[in-house]
């Protein structure tokens, strides 16, 4: 026990006769300990609020859209890539008879200019069936106003993010009119073609998870299929399997009916897509830290060699009391340790707070998006720093326990 004390008061001390030196090799190991328990909170962050998105939609919806034909000389064709299936009723009807379908839903999307008050913005339409709105997405709710009335063709819906900048002034509220406005070219003719409608907002919706409602205006067919000059040509179909653990079997019979030819995604297909893109660029983002953290290892054995070097003598001093080798490498192993432990301490508290300080830039638009810190992320990280820091510490303690004393005691 008396041993253990004296080579702890020895470490110290050196290390403390060494103030800055070892308060810059603290930092160095801090800074990597830090770096990677920022990404490592961030990228957990990133998965529950995908997670929780995700998990606000409903999850036995499918949605079918038009495949296109595509070769690899499509720049140089003469025309645009043929689209390979024309979603419209007669196709809603043949989905909708499946033994594992209990609804198929109509969508029309397009790309509009709003202007209100002075103001103009580009949004993206939703149009679909208002009664069947909660079967989308089942957590809806309205900020303000009411919902949308079926076969109402002057009312629309408005995501309150969008109605709502953070930062900026309103740009529009509930009981307001808006001008909409679509642009196209006539294939006929190709000329130009802009439509403009008004409609009254009347209601404005909170996040619901769903990019489509989220970022979008929502009307009625018959509203947007004016406005979109869409005649009946569906730009996708929502379709509702009688639960969940049908929609596997629902889309190997949409692809027994139409094969390529159509589009099939899930949210279950999307989340784990994108699972699976925050898993890589998280490994990724490990491998950056580890290298920041192999950076701190070798400021550790510099520091730590020069320190063998500039206490040659204290080395002969030591053995030629007593001290044997394995006195001599625990005293420096316990250096290497310290820098390490007290790194890796201040880097965790350092990651916490970069990890806040880092996700600030997205708060004003996604209040909900937070860095998510495990005990067992932290817990590893900081055992990683420190055996890091250890093994840094392993060549220049084996070197100054090989000191001969009386080579160490003639020097100068």
């Amino acid at each position: 026990m008396r041993a253990i004390l004296d080579i702890l008061r020895l470490a110290t001390g050196a290390l403390w006769e060494r103030k800055t030196r070892t308060l810059l090799t603290v930092l160095m190991v801090a800074v990597g300990c830090s770096l990677m328990i920022a990404l490592k909170g961030l990228t957990a962050g990133f998965t529950s609020f995908i997670d929780l998105q995700f998990a606000k939609l409903a999850p036995n919806i499918l949605f079918v859209s038009s495949a296109q034909d595509s070769n690899n000389d499509a720049y140089f064709a003469k025309s645009a890539p043929a689209v390979k299936a024309i979603l419209n009723d007669v196709v809603a009807k043949r989905i909708r008879s499946s033994a594992w379908v209990a609804d198929v839903i109509p969508v029309y999307q397009g790309l509009i200019s709003l202007e209100s008050h002075g103001r103009t913005v580009e949004s993206t339409v939703f149009s679909i069936d208002p009664t069947k709105l909660a079967v989308v997405a089942p957590t809806m709710t309205l900020t303000t106003g009411s919902k949308l009335r079926a076969n109402d063709p002057s009312a629309i819906l408005f995501p309150r993010r969008l109605a709502e900048p953070p930062g900026q002034p309103p740009f529009v509220a509930t009981g307001q009119t808006v001008k909409a406005t679509y642009s196209s070219v006539s294939p006929d003719t190709g000329h130009p073609t802009v439509i403009t409608r008004s409609f009254v907002v009347s209601g404005l919706i909170n996040d619901t998870g769903d990019p489509n409602i989220d970022r979008g205006i929502v009307m009625n067919h018959a509203a947007s299929n004016r406005l979109l000059q869409k005649n009946g040509r569906y730009d996708g179909l929502l379709v509702v399997a009688v639960s969940a653990d049908y929609v596997s079997s629902v889309e190997a019979d949409l692809r027994e009916m139409y094969g390529r030819d159509v589009g099939i995604s899930t949210p279950r297909a999307v989340l784990q897509t994108l699972n699976e893109f925050i898993d890589a660029f998280g490994s990724f983002t490990d491998s950056t830290a580890i290298i920041a953290l192999l950076v701190g290892a070798v400021g550790i054995i510099t520091t730590l060699y020069t320190s063998v070097t500039e206490r040659t003598r204290e080395i002969g001093t030591l053995k030629a009391l007593g001290a044997d080798k394995r006195f001599v490498l625990a005293m420096f192993l316990t250096e290497a340790s310290v820098i390490g432990v007290v790194g890796a301490t201040a880097g965790v508290g350092l990651g916490i707070v970069g990890g806040y300080a880092l996700i600030e830039q997205f708060a004003a638009t996604r209040p909900d998006l937070v860095p998510v810190y495990r005990v067992e992320d932290l817990a590893w990280v900081w055992a990683l720093t420190v055996i890091l820091a250890l093994l840094a510490g392993l060549y220049p303690a084996w070197r100054a326990a090989r000191v001969p004393a009386i080579t160490a005691l003639r020097r100068d």
